[in-house]
């Protein structure tokens, strides 16, 4: 497995033993003052909220551009996520996807039905990268893959084509547990979670 991370300072240690442990080659994006990993510059407004809007997060596609120079298949994972166990994944799709419950689905809004905090990635993403980079500029990383996929997506797991690629859904409390129902492979502590672990 290769990860690469999106983090700040106060995950610089635990991100690298996590990994360690896990056998995984790993790349960590430092998105500034981590001092580790590589430095990664961030465009303005880049992780700021704005009018309601999720941050833009258009560092997404430098780290994924890089990783795939010398890597064929790669995860990417939000700086709060744990990855728990080995992940038993054959690289059969250009992109994977973490599923939310069908009761959190919100089409059309930027929360949608993925949640982008893990995905799964391989080299033949690229050209299908520049589309959703582009749509990034205004809606950002998420709410713009959500609005170019999720009219595809009825279901939570197995495969779908569109928009010239092959996609593999995953479930979120699989793959990117938000829940905490504790039999994951990665868990991912987002927004709501940390201030219960504060």
């Amino acid at each position: 497995m290769i990860a690469s991370i999106g983090a700040d300072h106060r995950l610089k240690h635990f991100i690298t033993r996590n990994l360690e442990l896990n056998n995984a080659t790993f790349q960590v994006y430092d998105l500034g003052h981590l001092n580790l990993g590589t430095p990664l510059t961030l465009k303005k407004d880049d992780l700021v909220w704005q009018n309601g809007k999720f941050a833009p997060c258009l560092y997404r596609f430098d780290m994924i551009r890089d990783t795939l120079k010398t890597h064929d298949f790669a995860v990417i994972l939000d700086g709060d996520t744990i990855v728990r166990k080995p992940i038993p994944l054959t690289p059969d799709f250009d992109l994977a996807v973490t599923v939310r419950k069908k009761e959190e689905w919100r089409p059309k809004r930027p929360e949608g039905k993925i949640n982008l905090g893990v995905c799964f990635i391989t080299k033949t993403i690229l050209p299908f990268l520049d589309h959703w980079e582009e749509l990034a500029q205004d809606l950002g990383d998420q709410h713009a893959l959500n609005t170019l996929i999720e009219d595809k997506i009825d279901k939570r797991e197995g495969i779908i084509k569109t928009q010239g690629i092959t996609i593999r859904l995953l479930k979120t409390e699989e793959y990117n547990d938000y829940y905490l129902t504790g039999n994951s492979y990665i868990e991912h502590y987002k927004a709501h979670l940390k201030k219960k672990f504060k």
